[in-house]
């Protein structure tokens, strides 16, 4: 019998500092083919993500925020020393709005602020992946930003786009690191707490087709 704190684990990063996203992390937990941990360290700290009893980090997902990757609170400092150590160590990690940014700020990205804040869909192309075995598709995505990555540091590169920006997913030629934008980890629960609401099936349907594609990733890399 294998011990939970021996078992490969599914980590799901909430950096809220509100609400937690709960039922979207249910959801992915639900799918997940690994045991799935949640852990929020902009309310009670990153002492869980190295907690021997959480498993071992096979995966690594990250989710958004309204803190901004240049706030440099000391919370997002430590998770960032955290999420290094992971990331060179070869755990594929996959970034969501927040999570998509902060990559780009660790590696020497540039991430600014719009001006104004996206709500609601954006149809976003997303191209061949073939580390993920991802074949490309195109169609709405739910999105809920102010920031967004104006510039790639030379060892991310984009693999998705839309007709406002080009920098709508990036990956890493080194690295087994993705970033996305929006959210396709989103549920209508989460459209309603932003206020805005999405009724478009084919924007949750292409969500988590990305977010299965991405665990089956995860499984078949701690097989």
């Amino acid at each position: 019998m294998t011990l939970i704190s021996q078992a490969p684990t599914l980590f799901v990063i909430d950096p809220g500092t509100c609400v937690p996203e709960v039922e979207c992390f249910n959801a992915i937990a639900r799918r997940s083919p690994l045991i799935t941990s949640y852990h929020l360290p902009a309310l009670f700290g990153v002492g869980s993500l190295d907690d021997p009893h959480q498993g071992v980090c096979a995966g690594i997902i990250l989710f958004g925020s309204r803190s901004s990757v240049s706030e440099n609170n000391p919370w997002q400092q430590k998770l960032q020393v955290w999420l290094e150590k992971k990331i060179k160590a070869g755990v594929p990690t996959l970034g969501i709005c927040y999570g998509h940014q902060l990559l780009a700020h660790m590696f020497g990205g540039r991430v600014d602020f719009i001006g104004h804040k996206h709500e609601g869909t954006r149809h976003i192309s997303l191209q061949d992946e073939p580390t993920l075995q991802w074949k490309a598709k195109s169609g709405p995505l739910v999105v809920s930003h102010e920031e967004r990555v104006t510039m790639l540091p030379s060892d991310l590169v984009s693999w998705g786009t839309s007709d406002l920006y080009e920098n709508e997913a990036l990956r890493s030629n080194t690295y087994p690191i993705w970033g996305v934008q929006p959210h396709p980890e989103a549920l209508p629960c989460f459209a309603t707490r932003g206020k805005f609401a999405v009724s478009q099936l084919e924007a949750y349907t292409f969500g988590y087709s990305f977010i299965d594609t991405f665990l089956r990733h995860v499984k078949t890399s701690c097989a």
